[in-house]
């Protein structure tokens, strides 16, 4: 394995790549269901930003158990983003594509841009004891992700594999950012280890599931468009 550092800003570069494609995922779809390209662009892109800051804000200095956290946070942003078109989708099926339907769906954005935002501080947190002005390192490798998150979307998920397949596999990436956690400290004390396993083995059980979708997304999205083309029946 790689050491601490390298580790910790590879996990920001893949955590910020998933962070940016889960909102381009967001904002492509929701031109589709509620059509009007830039205000939906727009609207993600101000949100996102908007929840990053809470996010951010909510973290607070001299974390316990910042590990722990980094991970729980990475569950929950494979559980949003992995399943983000089955999400759409299915609010889209219960409520159509109108006024409840656009709060959820942008509840969505909220939730996605609060937990990167929550990311970042808690890697600035590991990463201090390693270098430092961890600070600009952590922010430095995290633009960097979103740069090749922004070209990933451009040119291989929306042309290549479709939105479907790009929400399973972007969940299988954060997945992996997860899981590489259990690298950052070989020796944990006995408090940290009751949290940290259960969560661990939590998001190997996501990344399964996550494979597992990849496995089977012809029929996932056949699905996904029948409830769409029968939503009114």
């Amino acid at each position: 394995m790689p050491d601490r550092k390298t580790l910790l800003l590879f996990i920001t570069v893949v955590v910020s790549l998933c962070s940016i494609c889960y909102e381009l995922l967001l904002a492509q779809s929701l031109c589709l269901f509620l059509r009007n390209t830039v205000l939906r662009y727009s609207v993600t892109i101000g949100l996102y930003l908007f929840a990053m800051g809470l996010g951010a804000r909510s973290v607070e200095s001299g974390l316990r158990n910042p590990r722990c956290q980094l991970l729980r946070t990475e569950i929950w942003l494979t559980f949003a983003g992995g399943f983000l078109m089955l999400w759409l989708y299915g609010l889209d099926r219960l409520f159509g594509s109108g006024p409840l339907f656009a709060v959820l769906s942008h509840g969505l954005i909220l939730l996605v841009g609060y937990l990167t935002g929550k990311e970042l501080p808690i890697l600035m947190e590991l990463m201090k004891d390693e270098v430092p002005h961890a600070e600009s390192k952590v922010l430095g490798f995290s633009y960097f992700g979103a740069v090749i998150g922004t070209m990933v979307f451009a040119f291989i998920y929306y042309p290549v594999t479709g939105l479907v397949m790009a929400a399973f596999i972007t969940g299988l990436l954060n997945s992996c950012a997860g899981l590489l956690t259990n690298y950052l400290d070989t020796e944990p004390d006995r408090e940290e280890a009751r949290r940290f396993y259960p969560l661990l083995y939590f998001q190997v059980a996501l990344f399964i599931v996550m494979a597992i979708g990849l496995i089977f997304t012809p029929g996932i999205k056949e699905f996904c468009v029948d409830l769409y083309l029968n939503k009114g029946v």
